[in-house]
């Protein structure tokens, strides 16, 4: 950060507005080098995890690390990027005023857009992607899991992303794809699959619960971050990673007529379409700019 503000801090009088992401501004906001020239400076933390809740004391101990350091960025800065949902109370919690923060979307490429399919058998597709960091929630997905494998037999769940070996269900309808990189591999596999599933502890907006909705999937999450924006009639959404409900909302997907799941994978569809494109998203963005730029020139 403070590299950052030494490259430009002999040139900041040529720009309008700063935006930092993460902890980039920092150098501006100690240094006030951008107030002499009266730089408005934003700064966006995305999902704020380390103020949610920590799934064990480690990652507690690691929150706190940065919470010191984060307050300091948003209580100074002129403005505060927020996904919305759960992340909203949060921001407000640090003391930072309402008239500060500022909405915004995450977003995807067009390319993630795909036709939304009918799965007309009974065997319900359902697969999480990401790594296997405690907040991610697979220790409690796993417990589900085993009771979902053991009341039925119509059901299948792919893994997308490095998986442990210790973490590994041993089930012939559990499938482990390893870490992928491409997206076209990605694509095909979601093309095969009903639901998402994210259990996760702590979250943003989660690009990868954007791209299973554009694929033409449900989802089932948890309640952090902003994923109420995401999660609205095309799933279910759970109010933290507890097992027996998370066992409860497979079962539920399971259960749907097929009629009906495909409509939820269509809300999916449309709602990724609608808001949370790149392009949409940039000129939300750039909108947002020329509106505060010109309200703060004729104030």
């Amino acid at each position: 950060a403070q590299n950052i503000c030494k490259e430009f801090q002999s040139t900041i009088s040529q720009y309008d507005l700063i935006y930092a992401q993460g902890f980039s501004g920092w150098g501006f906001l100690a240094s006030g080098v951008h107030r002499k020239d009266n730089i408005p400076l934003r700064v966006n933390f995305h999902g704020f995890e380390m103020f949610q809740k920590a799934p064990n004391l480690r990652v507690k101990l690691e929150y706190k690390l940065f919470k010191k350091a984060l307050k300091y960025n948003v209580r100074n800065a002129d403005g505060v990027y927020s996904f919305g949902g759960k992340i909203d109370e949060i921001i407000k919690s640090l003391a930072v005023s309402e008239d500060k923060i500022i909405q915004q979307n995450n977003g995807i490429d067009e390319s993630w857009l795909a036709p939304v399919t009918m799965n007309n058998t009974q065997v319900r597709k359902f697969v999480f992607i990401g790594r296997a960091e405690r907040r991610k929630g697979v220790e409690e997905l796993n417990l589900a899991l085993k009771q979902r494998l053991a009341e039925t037999k119509d059901f299948s769940f792919s893994f997308i992303g490095p998986i442990a070996e210790k973490l590994k269900l041993h089930d012939s309808r559990i499938q482990y794809h390893g870490e992928i990189r491409e997206p076209n591999e990605i694509r095909a596999i979601l093309a095969e699959c009903d639901c998402l599933v994210c259990p996760s502890h702590s979250e943003g907006m989660p690009t990868v619960i954007l791209e299973a909705m554009a694929s033409g999937l449900a989802i089932v999450a948890t309640n952090v971050g902003a994923t109420k924006r995401l999660v609205i009639d095309n799933g279910i959404l759970l109010a933290n990673p507890d097992v027996n409900e998370l066992s409860k909302a497979l079962q539920a997907i399971e259960s749907l007529p097929n009629e009906e799941l495909y409509e939820m994978k269509k809300s999916s569809r449309t709602l990724a379409e609608n808001k949370f494109l790149w392009r949409k998203v940039a000129e939300q963005k750039l909108n947002d700019f020329k509106r505060y730029l010109k309200a703060r020139q004729l104030s």
